[in-house]
């Protein structure tokens, strides 16, 4: 009856294991949690990336040419006209 115990303990411990490994892999790379407020240059700018759906907040991360990641807000038109420029460069190559 002890190693019943045991066993099912052990089996338990496992599952839970396997649940939080499972978990651990659905978390995105990079989020943002605050955005600049200003509308950067584009020429300052090397490339974008956008967030993962699973982040908190939809946003788009530039990169700049220095290598500083800078967020800002997708609604912005702005950002709208840069993602559109750099989805098309990207295209014609």
């Amino acid at each position: 009856m002890k190693i019943c115990g045991i066993c099912l303990f052990i089996v338990l411990l496992c599952t839970v294991r396997e649940l939080c490994a499972t978990n651990a892999l659905n978390v995105p790379d990079e989020c943002c949690f605050s955005f600049y407020p200003k509308r950067l240059p584009i020429k300052s700018i090397s490339h974008l990336k956008t967030t993962s759906s699973t982040c908190p907040v939809a946003g788009v991360i530039f990169v700049t040419k220095k290598g500083n990641k800078v967020c800002a807000k997708t609604n912005e038109s702005w950002v709208k006209k840069y993602v559109q420029h750099f989805t098309e460069q990207n295209s014609k190559k």
